[in-house]
């Protein structure tokens, strides 16, 4: 593969392509997690949990299981080999859809019965793309709820022009919050960890988390009384009406003006 060409893949797409996914037992593949950098880095919690929720046995469609003479498959006491749940394949779908003929300066028409979500002219198109990024983020300016962005300092989601740049769009276009200079979008920046922020640092995310909720239930609470108020003081009638400086901006429509009768004489 050129060089080039392996720099335009997601470091994700590349790692869970080639990640292992079967083990001979439950406990071996748990000391492997173990062994990992990558899974040191998790909360101990989380780790556990992964490994009693994220494996399952074998056989599976993609794994089934050695033919076994009769007498071995009655030792049900023998450890079972297991595999992820969730297959690498499917795993990685969520990162990256193919798209092998349509690479940059190649005018290959967009087929939209398989690639209806395409934009051939975006640069991260090829060999593998993904629809939402580009089009999520062109939403973000029009985003009316608050926001609050928990960072990762380690992670390459999280350099300082990507954090940036949502920071500014978030809420400031129409319909939109505000944006930060309304109060309405802030971050928190938890430069020790990496981009699987919430196994790695739960506690810190649910801490953030918890510190800008109870903020945001504060602003609500003041603002859903501060229209209660002003609506109980009006009568059943007023609430289902115009009000009277709805008619000083809209005027009457003016009648036009009869002919004058011509004369017979």
């Amino acid at each position: 593969m050129a060089h080039h060409q392996r720099e335009l893949i997601a470091k994700t797409t590349q790692l869970s392509t080639y990640r292992r996914e079967v083990w001979p037992s439950r406990e071996a593949a748990a000391e492997g997690f173990k062994r990992s950098p990558f899974y040191q880095a998790w909360d101990p919690r989380v780790l556990s949990r992964w490994i009693e929720h994220g494996l399952r046995d074998l056989p599976t469609a993609i794994h089934p299981l050695p033919d076994q003479p009769h007498a071995q498959r009655d030792k049900t006491e023998a450890p079972r080999p297991v595999t992820l749940k969730t297959t690498l394949h499917q795993e990685v779908f969520t990162f990256s859809r193919p798209n092998y003929d349509g690479p940059p300066g190649k005018d290959v028409p967009v087929d939209r019965t398989t690639h209806p979500d395409l934009n051939p002219a975006h640069r991260g198109s090829w060999p593998f793309y993904r629809p939402e990024p580009a089009r999520v983020f062109a939403m973000l300016p029009h985003l009316r709820p608050s926001v609050c962005y928990i960072f990762a300092g380690k992670s390459d989601m999280c350099l300082p022009s990507m954090m940036e740049d949502k920071l500014q769009a978030t809420g400031t276009g129409l319909g939109g919050s505000g944006g930060m200079a309304a109060g309405r979008v802030k971050d928190v920046y938890l430069k020790d960890y990496g981009h699987l922020l919430a196994q790695e640092a739960p506690v810190q995310c649910a801490e953030a988390a918890s510190e800008w909720l109870g903020a945001e239930l504060q602003r609500w609470r003041a603002e859903e009384a501060a229209f209660r108020e002003q609506w109980h003081k009006k009568s059943k009638i007023e609430k289902v009406t115009i009000d009277p400086r709805w008619k000083e901006h809209v005027p009457r429509a003016e009648r036009p003006k009869k002919a004058a009768k011509e004369s017979k004489l």
